[in-house]
């Protein structure tokens, strides 16, 4: 029979905050326990060295544990007290320690363990605990930490404020991988979701956030579907104080003398430490003789003019300071460009149309949105060229999210059509173009998407037809179509025009039929079309008459 000597692993007490970790600035006692896993009681004793330090954070006290007796299958502490870390020490830092520990009468029985003591164990933050933490240190993590996905069918919000005396919070991450197209993390610079959504929020797939700072917060809110999971996402989290005036920003947004761009929003690379921006912005050359304008994010919504020349720099701001000397930046607009966007009308014959995300983003979830063009000449018609179409369709051909298309001044009007296209697939056919047939020439469009996947959405050149000297009539009784409904023969009587044009036209603004009228009484055969409703338009000499007729 004889003792068995086992080491378990190295643990700390009595330090200063009680919170059972050496941070730096800290002392505190370190433990081992010590268990006989023999069969023979036995004085034990043991020595603790350092193995691996080299930077001097671990300063140890007592290092000598004095013999004590422990029984066949019991165990004892062995307490080395008064270890301090060095202040200057970084959270996480292990310093390697040795305990040599000996047993029986003569020491003739020993083991030797070898450890590392973590000082300052960097603490870790799972959205899934929620709430408002004003930190300068740790790592923020999706619910499943570092060892596991996320969940299905979560919705967490977590924010991030300055720790007591620091200016900033910084959030830098490190890792990004969400399930993409379904699952979002929403980024907002404030203390709750009610703050402004920061540029390229919400984030998805392995498009990361990369560095964020802000002086007034940030929250997180995450939100996962019903199925998938990915690994998730890690930052380290920091605070910042600045010591002097911020730097000037870089990249702007249009760059530098772009040309043909209609931009909604000017925006920067926000230099660190600054907390808000003075943007200087107008069509003088010299755009610091124009009065400021004071933000707090590195965006700035302005509303262009077509073909100007602007010009605008931006001096950021911090306790300290004010940054000077910031380069002056440049653009031309082009064309008119018109986000889609809910309860707005545009009296216009000249501009792009996009999806509320715009030329370069994907529209949003959960979107209901209703929009109309009209003529900005009287007398002419709106039409809409789609060029690109990007519009969730399901595998069924069910329309997830979908456009709608009304010929008229609100989706009471006629519908044109409803739209949602397959990833690759052309532009529908009745959308290049699609034009207006009623007397104000109006075209209205709804859109809505669903709560997952967002697609690129739309492009679409909007332009005014017909001529300028035309006077539409409010009379459809100028003109009588028998049968309608029909099966595609009709007569039209276009009760005494007998000198001018006669066209008919689908939906979607395609000329289907054209002739010109030479009697009162003109027979139409457009039989090998589909079903529907189709418009008809005479003109003679400076009037236009319109009407309808349905293919039933």
């Amino acid at each position: 029979n004889a003792p068995e000597i086992t080491i378990g692993n190295v643990f700390v007490s009595n330090d200063d905050n009680s919170d059972g970790r050496l941070d730096p600035g800290e002392t505190g006692d370190i433990n081992f326990t010590i268990t006989n896993s023999g069969h023979a009681d036995a004085d034990f004793a043991g020595t603790l060295s350092e193995a691996s330090d080299p930077n001097n954070y671990l300063n140890l006290g007592t290092t000598t544990a004095s013999a004590v007796s422990i029984a066949a299958g019991a165990n004892a502490d062995f307490t080395f007290a008064g270890a301090s870390a060095d202040a200057a020490t970084p959270l996480g830092s292990p310093v390697g320690l040795q305990l040599d520990v000996t047993a029986g009468a003569s020491n003739q029985y020993s083991e030797t363990s070898n450890q590392d003591l973590i000082i300052g164990i960097i603490p870790i933050y799972p959205i899934s605990d929620g709430g408002t933490l004003s930190v300068c240190t740790g790592t923020f993590y999706d619910s499943g930490l570092d060892t596991a996905d996320y969940q299905n069918s979560e919705d967490y919000t977590m924010t991030f404020m300055p720790g007591a005396g620091e200016d900033f919070v910084v959030v830098e991450f490190t890792s990004f991988d969400l399930e993409s197209g379904y699952d979002y993390l929403h980024v907002y610079d404030g203390p709750d979701t009610n703050s402004p959504e920061i540029d390229g929020s919400p984030f998805t797939g392995t498009t990361s956030p990369g560095t964020l700072t802000s002086a007034n917060g940030l929250t997180f809110n995450f939100t996962s579907d019903g199925s998938v999971t990915h690994a998730g996402w890690a930052a380290d989290v920091s605070c910042f104080t600045p010591t002097t005036p911020p730097d000037c920003p870089t990249n702007p947004v249009p760059e530098n003398t772009a040309v043909n761009v209609f931009p909604v929003k000017i925006s920067w690379d926000a230099p660190l430490g600054a907390s808000s921006y003075d943007v200087y912005f107008g069509t003088d050359t010299d755009p610091l003789a124009n009065s400021p304008v004071t933000v707090t994010t590195n965006s700035y919504n302005i509303s262009p003019e077509p073909n100007t020349t602007y010009y605008w720099t931006v001096l950021p701001t911090n306790s300290i300071g004010t940054g000077s000397g910031c380069e002056i930046w440049s653009f031309t607009t082009g064309a008119a460009q018109y986000l889609m966007e809910n309860g707005a009308t545009v009296t216009t014959c000249d501009g792009v149309f996009y999806d509320e995300g715009g030329p370069d983003n994907n529209y949003s979830t959960s979107l209901d949105q209703t929009m109309t063009f009209l003529p900005g000449t009287s007398g002419k018609m709106i039409s809409a060229n789609f060029t690109e179409f990007d519009v969730e369709l399901g595998s069924t051909g069910t329309h997830y999210d979908y456009l709608q298309v009304y010929d008229g001044t609100d989706a009471n009007a006629t519908l044109i059509g409803e739209f949602s296209s397959d990833d690759g697939a052309p532009v529908p056919a009745e959308l290049q173009p699609v034009t207006a047939t009623n007397p104000d020439g109006a075209l209205t469009f709804v859109f809505h998407s669903d709560n997952t996947v967002t697609k690129a959405g739309w492009t679409a050149e909007i332009s005014c037809v017909g001529g300028s000297d035309e006077v539409i009539s409010q009379n459809p009784e100028n003109i009588t179509i028998v049968p309608n409904p029909g099966n595609g023969l009709f007569t039209v009587k276009t009760n005494g025009i007998n000198n001018g044009t006669l066209e008919i036209y689908s939906v979607s603004g395609k000329l289907i039929y054209k002739r010109k009228i030479n009697t009162d009484a003109i027979n139409i055969d457009i039989t090998n079309n589909a079903k529907g409703i189709y418009f008809v338009k005479i003109s003679s000499e400076n009037k236009v008459f319109n009407s309808k007729l349905i293919i039933k």
